[in-house]
């Protein structure tokens, strides 16, 4: 009888009035980073994929689906041409460009931000944005497992991949990502990517 009055008591003692526009949700632990190019650990990487998208995504049996990008094909064997949505967008309404998908990559292999995604890309010689719908991954050396570096991680609920979402640069700029890639206030970056300041 104790227990069930403690546990009404915590479950209506525990209620506010929430704001209706805010998402609140229940994760193990906090996520050790909310950068999609950053964040390896599982409640990072869910969350990251609440909020961005990735080019490629792996289906039930692990074969590669179109994701952002709608197809792709290599014209030779060092050269990865992708072809993006043209109706996508980011949550303040800005549509998806090859310039995007540039800036996420090189920020990873230039040193913008460390992360251990960079290991991915170890064949990567430069990335081309030759119009807003194509981004051209040259290789320094064939590379087939490329697009499966660059796809959403779909692995077992409780074994996730390295993810690769792409973000605009208006994104990291206004969630106050500081140079090393750590956002400071995970709750307040959060609201602001969500777009609830």
């Amino acid at each position: 009888m104790l227990c069930a009055l403690c546990s009404v008591l915590l479950i209506f003692g525990c209620a506010k009035n929430q704001d209706p526009s805010t998402v609140i949700m229940l994760i193990e632990s906090s996520p050790t980073n909310l950068d999609p190019r950053i964040g390896v650990d599982a409640q990072a990487e869910h969350i990251d994929s609440l909020l961005f998208d990735a080019l490629v995504r792996r289906d039930e049996h692990f074969g590669l689906q179109p994701f952002l990008a709608t197809r792709w094909e290599t014209p030779d064997p060092q050269t990865w041409v992708f072809h993006l949505r043209t109706d996508a967008r980011f949550h303040d309404g800005r549509p998806l460009t090859s310039r995007d998908v540039k800036f996420t990559i090189d920020s990873i292999l230039n040193g913008t931000v460390i992360s251990v995604k960079a290991g991915s890309f170890t064949t990567l010689d430069h990335i081309d944005a030759p119009d807003p719908a194509t981004v051209v991954f040259h290789l320094k050396k064939p590379d087939p497992a490329l697009p499966f570096n660059l796809c959403d991680g779909a692995w077992e609920e409780d074994r996730p991949g390295i993810e690769v979402h792409i973000l605009h640069p208006h994104a990291v700029e206004f969630a106050g990502v500081a140079h090393s890639g750590i956002a400071h206030d995970h709750d307040d970056v959060l609201e602001r990517l969500c777009g609830h300041h």
